[in-house]
């Protein structure tokens, strides 16, 4: 959005030219924001230095020239400024979702999609209660399986693994346990270990009475050495003993226990 609004400042011959500056004086090195402003202050007539004090530094939301904007650009735009206000406002979470499913349900672009279901996700754990929860799920687990059965085959472990996360009916639940098995449900969706272990994590998660021996045999039927470590270093954190999670998180406290550091974050 904040490059979008430079070019629009700038113009697209200037803008263009600023950039081509920037990338060829730091191709080797490293740059702050202060240091790209200064360069693309050089091609503006507008004061740039201002401008960014306002855009990046500023507090408040900033405004947003649409004209011009593709319709793919305008549609990610307005998710993104809607969560921003729910971020600011959480206790409009309840009218949030509702429109974030319809948008997931009728949403082709898969970049787009993506970003919906980040925020599907994140606002379902963290901005609703259990009660508010439990009175959404079915019309989510329901958008997120539609979407699952019509999608792309490319663009169906997303929406999968979505429903995994959100599931809380018992109905739902089935169905997670059913694919943690490795069963194909969606016609051109064949669960794969990495698919697996997300369905098998969800499980574990929610205590299911089942989800310890699916993780067992997904690990012992793992080919990959690298995931089976994995599984091994995350079981830890999805355990149902408050204490074995307990020794897991405080054993992070190390750093030498935070490797490799992706399967932590």
């Amino acid at each position: 959005i904040v490059f979008r609004e430079l070019e629009r400042l700038m113009g697209e011959d200037a803008f263009r030219l600023a950039l081509k500056e920037y990338l060829s004086v730091f191709s080797f090195g490293n740059a702050d924001w202060t240091d790209l402003a200064a360069i693309f202050d050089r091609y503006s007539e507008n004061d740039l230095l201002q401008w960014s004090d306002t855009w990046i530094y500023g507090t408040g939301m900033p405004a947003i020239y649409t004209r011009g904007m593709d319709e793919d650009y305008l549609r990610a735009a307005d998710f993104l400024m809607a969560y921003e206000d729910l971020v600011n406002n959480p206790q409009t979470a309840g009218n949030f979702l509702p429109e974030l499913l319809r948008a997931i349900s009728r949403e082709q672009d898969p970049q787009i999609a993506r970003y919906l279901l980040n925020n599907l996700n994140g606002v379902f754990w963290r901005f609703l209660n259990s009660r508010e929860r439990l009175e959404i799920a079915g019309m989510a687990e329901g958008v997120l399986w539609d979407r699952l059965l019509s999608a792309p085959e490319s663009e169906k472990s997303m929406y999968a693994e979505t429903f995994a996360q959100i599931a809380l009916t018992p109905e739902s639940i089935n169905k997670v346990a059913l694919m943690a098995e490795g069963k194909s449900l969606a016609k051109g969706f064949d669960p794969g270990e990495e698919h697996r272990f997300v369905f098998v994590s969800s499980l574990l998660l929610r205590e299911h009475p089942g989800a310890e021996d699916l993780y067992l045999k997904l690990l012992d039927e793992t080919l990959s050495p690298d995931r089976k470590r994995r599984m091994v270093f995350v079981h830890s954190a999805l355990s149902s003993d408050k204490a074995t999670r307990d020794a897991f998180f405080n054993s992070l406290k190390e750093p030498s226990n935070r490797r490799p550091e992706p399967w932590v974050t």
